[in-house]
């Protein structure tokens, strides 16, 4: 390990660390000729991998994806909304006489990943096995998915820019719904005997949606029924609301770079993968970052005093555009040497440790994430040698769980594109 001294200086020092190794000759000429004792150097090393981890808890998401897309990178994404409807608590007063006009499904959109310009086709299927959740509890996850019938209940084509679409369904499920709330026992176990879900299916691989249900018009299954059938404008509606049962199945292309991990939780490093890491939405796939000399970067100055620690993170030029946008945010969690235990990182205010992407920097790489990790070092280095902690890179959780959206960021192999850590401390 690379470490400077010099007693003589006041020293506020900034230390790299970053992959690779850096001339030490060229360090110490660089803080000598430096009047304020300003220093950067390569003192440790930060692996990079990229982790699967389990499957991703789905349920009661922001969003619920449908559509499927052809990454370039990573492949084929797909994904099925399984909608799950019930009374929301009301009841319901409805004349005997009341017969059915229609049955309509209102999807507000608010998310598109993909081709921005071409039409996306969804099949609405009627779900024909109870949608529980495992035995051992969890609720939903994106590798969750039940049976329905192949026949759909309605086609709809979205056109780009839409921000909704009504689809009317067809068959006799209005009919048994009326027949539910007009029986004896009008219960959200005897809707879903009724209708035990429906599931969004999407043809082609134009692009992926995102049916919001917090936005201002709510998702909701609208039952249209006539009071008089000879008056057409004696007519009245019932809106039944989401339950929980409602979740997204999201799965990613088995070949490409996840081919290479043998079971969840694994971890590949991206020496095996191009010298890249990547991040994607939906279906569990990570960044990882293991920094195991940190103790050591500090223990020979004895006492210090740590200052800031920066961590910047570079995706990769070329493979984000229009169709594939960088995230909005990231995000820094903490797990074990297993990719376990999975918990955020947060300031020492307790706030989770978080980085939008900014602009460039004097190296010419074109964007980068920035995360302050000041507490994460300071605890790193006063809890001595290894901890056996790493760094999970991901969106925030409400992206992650409600879209596919992915990032390439650079690995320890690549001297363009590989992270650094900055650390701002003064030795005495």
């Amino acid at each position: 390990m690379t470490h400077l001294s010099l007693p003589s200086l006041t020293a506020l020092a900034l230390i790299a660390l970053a992959a690779g190794c850096q001339d030490p000759a060229e360090v110490g000429a660089g803080l000598l000729d430096d009047p304020d004792g300003v220093a950067v150097t390569d003192t440790t090393t930060i692996l990079t991998a990229t982790a699967l981890l389990d499957s991703v808890s789905t349920q009661g998401a922001e969003r619920y994806l449908v559509g499927e897309y052809d990454d370039d990178v990573l492949g084929r994404v797909s994904a099925t909304a399984y909608l799950q409807f019930g009374l929301g608590g009301q009841t319901f007063d409805v004349d005997e006489a009341a017969e059915v006009d229609s049955l309509v499904l209102e999807l507000p959109l608010g998310y598109r990943y993909g081709d921005p310009d071409a039409p996306v086709t969804v099949s609405v299927h009627r779900v024909t096995a109870p949608i529980e959740a495992a035995e051992d509890g969890g609720g939903l996850f994106n590798s969750d998915a039940f049976a329905y019938d192949p026949v759909p209940l309605a086609t709809a084509v979205v056109e780009p820019g839409a921000d909704s679409v009504d689809v009317r369904l067809s068959g006799p499920l209005g009919q048994d719904l009326l027949d539910m709330v007009l029986g004896d026992d009008v219960t959200d176990d005897a809707f879903q005997d009724a209708l035990r879900g429906l599931a969004l299916v999407a043809d082609g691989a134009a692009a992926v949606l995102g049916v919001e249900p917090s936005s201002t018009d709510s998702v909701a299954l609208r039952l249209y029924y006539d009071l008089d059938p000879s008056d057409p404008d004696d007519q009245a509606s019932i809106a039944f609301v989401l339950a929980d049962g409602s979740f997204s199945h999201v799965e990613g292309d088995a070949g490409g770079p996840r081919a290479a991990f043998p079971e969840t939780r694994s971890s590949v490093t991206s020496a095996r993968t191009g010298a890249r890491t990547f991040v994607q939405s939906g279906v569990g796939l990570v960044t990882r970052l293991d920094m195991p000399g940190l103790f050591r970067t500090l223990y020979s100055a004895r006492q210090y005093a740590i200052h800031n620690a920066t961590l910047s993170l570079y995706p990769v030029d070329g493979t984000y555009d229009e169709e594939t946008p960088l995230p909005d945010r990231l995000a820094l969690y903490v797990a074990d040497e297993d990719n376990r235990n999975v918990t955020a990182l947060t300031t020492s205010g307790g706030s989770t440790v978080t980085a939008t992407p900014s602009g460039g920097d004097e190296f010419g790489r074109g964007v980068r994430y920035r995360f302050d990790v000041t507490q994460f070092v300071t605890d790193e280095i006063r809890a001595g040698y290894e901890t056996g902690r790493v760094l999970i890179v991901l969106p925030e959780t409400a992206t992650y769980v409600g879209s596919v959206s992915r990032v390439v960021l650079g690995g320890r192999e690549d001297r363009a594109y590989r992270p650094s850590l900055s650390v701002v401390y003064s030795s005495f």
